[in-house]
């Protein structure tokens, strides 16, 4: 148990989702067996350099999230005591902001080797930006890595106008389709090297001229920094114009095109100097304590 609470971040999870289920599941597990079905109440008192903070806990108020934010530019010591029956886990977190070189910077933003092969092929043909035409995108993916993969996340960004078709077949290996407004989400069981295909039907709803090219990715389910990303686009619908799809009836054309303007920002956030500052924080305790922690 405690292997464990040390292992967690400042907001009371893990390093991903299935680690911190694990985790929470086999801390439950302990705390039943340890203590059973604790009915008591605990009284924790914390003494901080400007004030002190006392907290009543109970079976009402457990699962209640503490967090106190202490400034701080000198030596901190925080006392914490109580009394009463049961279990309480104090974590205290430090952040601070440093000048990175530019160096540093890009190491740090740098993905981890790619280890899945991503092609697209697209199949335009015939479309000509009229309503109720489809396109056909193919996406073949396999592992490049020893042995399979994990569980693997493969998105489709649909194109501008498009709607997917979400009656792809499941098999064995593709286990879930969903789609979302101007996506379609596809989980495999896992990938190995032998390439996986699949064909995802676009159905035209809305005309829209100069269409740009659209995302697809393949990623590791719990670990999304191991992704390969690949544009598509279509030639053809990339070609048609505004006034191609409704003639006539284009009046404000010209000064819409004129007006349009692009605005473009970037940045890296950075700290300037030191400015420390601290969290207490006691929300896991209480809800390890009185939920079978």
């Amino acid at each position: 148990m405690n292997w464990l609470s040390q292992q967690r971040n400042h907001l009371g999870g893990y390093a991903s989702t299935q680690d911190t289920i694990v985790a929470l599941q086999a801390l439950s597990e302990f705390a039943v067996l340890q203590f059973g079905k604790v009915s008591g109440s605990l009284t924790v008192s914390t003494a901080l350099p400007s004030s002190s903070i006392t907290v009543q806990l109970s079976g009402m108020n457990a699962t209640d999230k503490r967090i106190v934010k202490i400034s701080t530019s000198s030596n901190l010591n925080v006392t914490l005591s109580g009394t009463g029956n049961g279990q309480v886990i104090a974590q205290l977190n430090v952040f601070y902001n440093l000048r990175d070189s530019p160096v540093v910077r890009r190491a740090r933003s740098a993905a981890p080797s790619p280890s899945y092969e991503l092609d697209v092929y697209f199949e335009d043909t015939g479309v000509n930006g009229s309503i109720g035409e489809q396109v056909v995108l193919t996406a073949c993916t396999r592992w490049m890595g020893q042995d399979a993969s994990g569980m693997a996340l493969m998105e489709t960004n649909l194109l501008s106008g498009f709607l997917g078709d979400d009656k792809i077949a499941l098999t064995d290996n593709l286990k879930l389709v969903e789609t979302s407004t101007g996506k379609i989400h596809l989980y495999f069981v896992n990938l190995n090297e032998n390439s996986t295909c699949v064909n995802i039907t676009q159905h035209r709803v809305a005309p829209v001229a100069k269409t740009m090219e659209a995302l697809v990715s393949i990623s590791d389910y719990y670990e999304p920094r191991t992704r390969v990303e690949m544009q598509y686009k279509s030639l053809k619908l990339s070609n048609i114009t505004l006034q191609s799809l409704c003639g006539e009836n284009c009046t404000f054309q010209s000064n819409v095109l004129a007006n349009t303007t692009t605005a473009k920002a970037s940045g890296i956030m950075s700290g300037s100097g030191m400015n420390p500052f601290l969290w207490f924080l006691m929300p896991a305790a209480f809800y390890l304590s009185w939920m079978g922690l």
